[in-house]
């Protein structure tokens, strides 16, 4: 298991007020933990990460009030089954308000849909 906490500098962002500057804090945990093992090199595990960015000052402008948020959540949770060279994977993301942008609000003509759940099918070649 890891924790961090760091700063966030921002590069580019789509135009908004915080490109090119320090601009909130994420709190990173990610896991992987074996909880069965079939043979020597064969063995299912719990693995995953869950991500909280805040402290973002998203609102200098009328579009990032109504459009954007300070705050964002992901995580991922998932089960492998690994072996030598072979790994199969299914996973659960939940997200809300990724990367800092409002569910529900219209832009565009369209929907914004950043809040939700999805699922993942994996399959890795270990090199």
């Amino acid at each position: 298991m890891e924790w961090n906490f760091y700063t966030r500098f921002i590069e580019e962002n789509y135009g908004a007020s915080n490109e090119n500057s320090f601009d909130g804090y994420v709190a990173h945990i990610n896991w992987f933990k074996p909880i069965y093992n079939f043979s020597e090199n064969r063995f299912l595990s719990f693995q995953g990460y869950l991500d909280y960015e805040f402290g973002s000052d998203l609102d200098n402008n009328s579009f990032e009030r109504q459009y954007r948020t300070s705050d964002s959540f992901q995580s991922y949770l998932g089960f492998w089954l690994h072996d030598k060279k072979w790994a199969l994977g299914y996973g659960l993301k939940v997200y809300k308000d990724m990367t800092q942008w409002k569910n529900g609000e219209i832009l565009n003509n369209r929907k914004t849909d950043t809040t939700g759940v999805a699922h993942y099918f994996n399959v890795a070649y270990k090199f």
